[in-house]
């Protein structure tokens, strides 16, 4: 779970917005490609959890999870009005913190694997040119999981901007709660070693998986 593990892959999508071969390319993906793509690298991480182990999962997971997340917006919408009076480098390591506890949270559950797929059944348009795309995970029992993911077009790539689990829990939404709660009585600093200190529990939980 490196710092120099995330900064490389956020440097990658940074750089690669900045080209035009690399860019061109991903322009012509639609919001259902970027979550097809996504969820097939879940389900082989999902295959192959026990072999990987809970490093290996983080390592196959973060530029994946990098690529798709539109991690800066994310984080500062969860953090409010407070990104505004943020230093650049506090921007800087809030993202880098904020990206290695969304790997975290998927290498944590992607754990085991029992058949299960992933499919997308469909999309809504939404307000601001945004696209809710809905999957689903599929167990072998035919019961499902819903996964809807609201995407936004970032410099001609389509992006995640908030996951809602079951279509209702919103992520940006419970991180909002839980950052602004922390920022107002202890600042930011100690947002980012809250971040850090849950991640490490994550990744504590699940090491031997």
């Amino acid at each position: 779970m490196t710092v120099r593990l995330i900064r490389a892959a956020l440097a990658g999508i940074a750089l690669c917005a900045l080209t035009n071969g690399a860019w061109a390319q991903q322009a012509a993906h639609t919001p259902e490609s970027v979550i097809e793509k996504l969820g097939g690298v879940m389900i082989d991480t999902m295959k192959n959890a026990k072999q990987l182990a809970y490093n290996g999962r983080f390592q196959k997971l973060a530029p994946e999870i990098v690529a798709a997340f539109h991690l800066p917006y994310m984080v500062s919408v969860a953090v409010g009005g407070a990104w505004k009076a943020t230093t650049a480098d506090q921007r800087q390591r809030l993202v880098e913190a904020f990206a290695r506890y969304m790997v975290a949270v998927h290498a944590s559950r992607l754990d085991g694997y029992s058949g299960e797929t992933f499919r997308v059944v469909g999309n809504d348009p939404l307000q601001n040119n945004r696209v809710l795309v809905k999957a689903q995970f599929v167990r072998t029992s035919g019961s499902t999981e819903n996964i809807d993911y609201v995407m936004q077009n970032n410099g001609g790539m389509w992006q995640i901007v908030d996951v809602q689990y079951r279509s209702a829990i919103s992520e940006i939404a419970t991180r909002r709660s839980e950052y602004t709660a922390v920022i107002k009585d202890s600042g930011v600093e100690k947002l980012i070693a809250k971040i850090d200190e849950k991640t490490a529990e994550l990744g504590h939980k699940t090491s031997t998986n």
